[in-house]
């Protein structure tokens, strides 16, 4: 069940929405862990809290500033004009409001949680969101030196490019799909 049809149902009880939650939690570690065994000594559930608790942090956010970057990326995505080409053109030019939207608009993931992602200082909810967007190794390289501003140790890229090599794009998008699914949850809850 996606995000906004989760937000829509009135008929879940908060306690079975829980149980519900814990049951795709358990079926993407899973899926994780037949995937990314460890990750720099880390496990799946330490990999999985972490990734959840960067999308799901409250903070403010300037979420405004993006709106512009999302009308411009769905009417792209809209014409077929929304490639990874293009996305590399803005991550080339510093333009990390469009490549945001892109990554949002390609995603069907809501704009909030990818800049959280993008704000997070561990790599992990990145990696899986370029994964889940069928994006290449090169275009989460040049993202991650880009927000870096810096080239980031080579062992560090390695680590990286094994995990990245190694997630499938169906497991980064069921682990998307968990992350929005909890996110709502937290979000009903809180009414």
């Amino acid at each position: 069940m996606s995000p906004s049809e989760l937000e829509t149902r009135t008929d879940i009880d908060p306690g079975r929405l829980s149980e519900l939650l814990g049951i795709a939690r358990d079926h993407v570690k899973r899926r994780l862990m037949r995937e990314l065994p460890t990750y720099h000594g880390r496990t799946v559930d330490q990999i999985l809290d972490d990734v959840v608790y960067a999308m799901q942090r409250e903070e403010h956010l300037l979420l405004g500033r993006y709106e512009a970057s999302l009308d411009v990326t769905r009417r792209r995505a809209l014409a077929g004009e929304l490639t990874e080409t293009v996305v590399v053109s803005w991550i080339r030019r510093r333009q990390t409001e469009d490549v945001l939207a892109a990554l949002a608009t390609l995603a069907g993931f809501p704009i909030d949680l990818v800049v959280k992602a993008y704000q997070s200082p561990g790599y992990e909810p990145l990696l899986i969101l370029v994964r889940a967007v069928g994006f290449e190794w090169q275009t989460l390289k040049l993202l991650l030196e880009v927000k870096a501003g810096r080239l980031l140790p080579s062992d560090l890229m390695a680590s990286l490019f094994e995990q990245f090599t190694r997630l499938s794009g169906d497991t980064a998008q069921r682990a998307l799909r968990f992350v929005a699914s909890r996110a709502c949850a937290v979000r009903l809850s809180a009414r």
